[in-house]
C-alpha cells in the first residue's frame, strides 16, 4: 500500500499522470477529428477554406473545422434578411493537421483568407476557437446577416480536446492561437491604405475569449487595434476580463 501511495504522489508531482491523461485524451479526441459530421459537404466555392483553389486541403480541417466552412447562412437567405444587394461570405480555417505549429497554422490560414479575398470586404472578423476548434455558429451567422455577407470570418484550431479539459492542460496553447492569429491578420491589414483596410472586429467565447484576449496589452490596445470586440462568457482568469471587472466605475 505504501509503495502505491508512494508511486502515486511521484507520478502527480513529477507530472507523469498528467502527461499521460493528456496523451490518453488526446489519442481519443484527435479519432473523431478525422470524421466529418453528417450532412456537412466539402465547398464548391473558392471563398472558404477547403474548396477549390484553397491552400489549405479539406481534409486536414478536422470535425469543426468542416463544420465551419461547409455550414452558413446562403446568399438566397442573407438575402431575404438584408435590404440591398449580399454577397457570399467568407469563411477560412486552419486545423491541426494543417500545419505544424501554431504560427505556421495562423501564417496559412492568412494566406488562404488573402488568396479569397478577405482583405477586400467591408468586415474582418478575428475568431479565437474554443479548445476543439468550435466556432459558435450563432456568432458567425450573425454578423454574415447584420452586414449582407460582407464579411470575411478566420480561425484556426489549436487542441482535439473539449474545453474542459483544454481549461486545465491547453491554456498556453489558446494564449499561442489568439495571439499569433490576430497578429498574423493585423500584419497584413496595418499595410493596408486607411481608406481600403476592412473594419478589423475580435470575438472569440469561453476559453476562445481567453485566448483573443492575448492579442492585447490592455484597453487602449484593444480599442486602438480593432473596430470591435465580442468576448463571450470569458472564464475567471482571464486577465483583461479580471482587469475591466475589477476596476470597472462604480454603479
Amino acid at each position: 500500500g505504501w509503495v502505491l501511495v508512494a508511486g502515486l504522489v511521484y507520478a502527480v508531482v513529477s507530472g507523469v499522470l498528467l502527461a499521460g491523461f493528456i496523451e490518453a485524451a488526446n489519442t481519443a479526441f484527435s479519432a473523431r477529428d478525422t470524421r466529418t459530421e453528417e450532412g456537412v459537404q466539402q465547398p464548391t466555392t473558392a471563398l472558404r477554406s477547403g474548396g477549390p483553389d484553397s491552400v489549405v486541403p479539406w481534409d486536414s480541417l478536422g470535425w469543426q473545422g468542416r463544420i465551419f466552412v461547409g455550414q452558413g447562412p446562403s446568399t438566397e437567405q442573407l438575402g431575404r434578411f438584408a435590404e440591398g444587394p449580399v454577397l457570399e461570405p467568407i469563411r477560412i480555417y486552419g486545423g491541426l493537421a494543417s500545419s505544424e505549429d501554431t504560427e505556421e497554422r495562423a501564417a496559412l490560414a492568412v494566406e488562404d483568407l488573402t488568396r479569397a479575398g478577405g482583405f477586400e470586404r467591408e468586415n474582418l472578423v478575428v475568431v479565437t476557437t474554443t479548445g476543439s476548434g468550435w466556432v459558435d455558429p450563432a456568432l458567425v451567422d450573425s454578423v454574415e446577416y447584420l452586414t449582407g455577407g460582407d464579411v470575411a470570418t478566420v480561425a484556426i484550431q489549436y487542441s482535439y480536446l473539449p474545453s474542459w479539459i483544454s481549461y486545465l492542460v491547453d491554456q498556453s496553447k489558446a494564449r499561442e492561437a489568439g495571439r499569433d492569429l490576430f497578429d498574423a491578420v493585423y500584419d497584413v491589414w496595418s499595410k493596408l491604405p486607411q481608406d481600403a483596410r476592412p473594419r478589423l472586429l475580435v470575438a472569440g467565447e469561453s476559453l476562445g475569449s481567453f485566448g483573443g484576449e492575448t492579442a492585447f496589452s490592455g484597453e487602449y490596445d484593444l480599442r486602438n487595434r480593432t473596430a470591435g470586440t465580442v468576448f463571450a462568457g470569458p472564464p475567471n482568469f482571464n486577465v483583461l476580463f479580471r482587469e475591466f471587472s475589477d476596476h470597472r466605475d462604480d454603479g
